[in-house]
């Protein structure tokens, strides 16, 4: 099979006869999630075809995603990706076909064809797990930012339903769950619905098409919020909460080599504005937003601790990109921009300190970055914060939509740089008089 051939991909119940050169990936190789997520509806009515349309829209291109390797294509690390799709409302989804090309060239850095087909699954059944009178539905990843936004929600009386990703991270939102439960008996989250969702290719097909995995995943965050929306269409709710601080939301690349796919954005400002186009354009009357847009990472901690969440529950909590990836890393690295962040926020919000375990510590080792992969991260945020940071520069890699004010983003980025600059002279401060001493 060609280099092109393994680009052109068909997602649905049975191969496209009209190309044969198409990979067919049916939604047989994900069945886990398609039984898990019928059951995020509960006792509900089936949800719209076009919401069920967009969750078969984000598992297809999750599939492709991880199926064709960044590395060795002719553009680098961007991908030329071929892929039509099965729905059960194909002429709907027209009217917003630009629209989602863009958003998926905007988490994951590649070039998109998309087409659609008849010929979508059937609805999934619905099951009974007891989720009466869900008012919001938030996503769920058992990191500070989804978990303060669920403490908060503990002091509601809105029943919320948390839609997480349930691999490695399982154990953690666990925990976390536990700890939320104290915080207010009466008002208590329920119901955690958590789901797996890894493309489960038997080996045979993986040879036949020449298909590999790919370690990056941008598009998950698509899934994850098709999920949500797909819940909250069945439940009748009309927003879905994504938590992400805006010093991460907008994730601006620290070098001029850390741009695309090495940067997540799925609560991107323009990100979540194309979701909402989207679903405005299919009739969707649901909103996708992102409560703490406008909050550094230090000051979703504050609010944390004002939630309710002990410091034992904020250690718990799970920041670090290695520790999410890894299924025997139990402490947090100490080094990746994850934990860099995570590391300057709580020492800034928290009179406590840290309580976050971390395996490494950047600073306490000489000062070799071309050598000591721990030290990469490092050196590339000191490079960012000594560099001019200005309205341009925040819509320099990905444009900011026009309701949203760049000067407030700024702002917003500016106090998480300064946290970020405190964290790096108290730790060299640290180091000088461990020296002396």
């Amino acid at each position: 099979m060609s280099g092109e051939r393994g680009r052109r991909f068909h997602f649905g119940e049975r191969p496209d006869r009209r190309d044969a050169d198409r990979v067919w990936l049916g939604s047989h190789y994900i069945n886990e999630s398609e039984r898990v997520v019928g059951r995020l509806a509960g006792q509900c009515p089936p949800p719209p075809a076009w919401a069920s349309d967009l969750f078969r829209i984000a598992q297809a291109v999750w599939l492709v995603d991880k199926t064709v390797p960044r590395q060795g294509q002719e553009l680098g690390w961007i991908r030329q990706l071929d892929l039509t799709i099965a729905l059960r409302e194909p002429e709907a989804y027209q009217s917003c076909h630009d629209d989602l090309v863009l958003l998926l060239e905007v988490l994951t850095g590649d070039r998109w064809t998309i087409g659609f087909t008849p010929g979508g699954d059937v609805e999934q059944g619905a099951f009974d797990l007891g989720l009466a009178d869900v008012s919001e539905v938030a996503l769920f990843s058992g990191g500070l930012d989804s978990t303060a936004y669920a403490a908060e929600a503990t002091h509601r009386q809105n029943r919320v339903l948390l839609v997480s990703y349930a691999h490695n991270e399982k154990r953690a939102q666990d925990k976390v769950q536990h700890e939320l439960r104290k915080i207010d008996k009466r008002h208590r989250i329920d119901r955690i619905v958590q789901f797996r969702q890894l493309p489960k290719i038997p080996e045979e097909d993986r040879k036949r098409h020449h298909l590999r995995d790919e370690y990056t995943s941008r598009s998950r965050g698509l899934l994850f919020i098709a999920a949500a929306v797909y819940a909250a269409a069945a439940h009748g709710v009309t927003r879905v909460a994504v938590p992400e601080n805006g010093q991460l939301a907008i994730n601006p690349p620290l070098a001029p080599d850390r741009i695309g796919a090495c940067c997540t954005r799925t609560a991107h400002p323009l990100s979540l504005f194309l979701v909402n186009k989207i679903i405005i354009k299919l009739g969707g009357g649901i909103t996708v937003e992102n409560p703490w847009r406008d909050l550094t990472k230090a000051e979703v901690c504050a609010r944390a601790r004002i939630a309710g969440l002990s410091m034992p529950a904020l250690s718990l909590t799970v920041s670090c990109s290695k520790l999410t990836s890894s299924q025997t890393r139990r402490n947090h690295c100490g080094t990746c921009w994850a934990c860099l962040v995570r590391r300057a926020a709580l020492s800034t919000a928290l009179s406590e300190g840290d309580p976050t375990s971390y395996d490494n510590n950047p600073w306490r080792s000489p000062w070799r970055p071309d050598q000591n992969p721990d030290q990469a991260d490092l050196a590339a945020l000191r490079y960012w914060l000594h560099a001019p940071f200005d309205v341009a520069a925040l819509a320099a890699d990905i444009p900011v939509p026009e309701s949203v004010s760049l000067r407030h983003l700024l702002g917003v980025i500016e106090r998480g740089r300064q946290d970020l600059r405190d964290m790096d002279e108290r730790e060299e401060a640290a180091v000088r008089r461990a020296v002396i001493s």
